[in-house]
């Protein structure tokens, strides 16, 4: 399992379903998450 640290851009592309790049960012996401990979956010 690796873990990764979510960039602001990644999530505002995830967060946003009209930016061009929506559903690239979302696959990827999945992706990882499907491997038992862990993203994270930080505040």
């Amino acid at each position: 399992m690796t873990k990764y640290l979510l960039d602001t851009n990644v999530i505002l592309r995830f967060a946003n379903p009209s930016d061009k790049q929506h559903d690239l960012v979302t696959e990827a996401v999945a992706i990882l998450l499907k491997q038992s990979d862990e993203c994270y956010l930080t505040h």
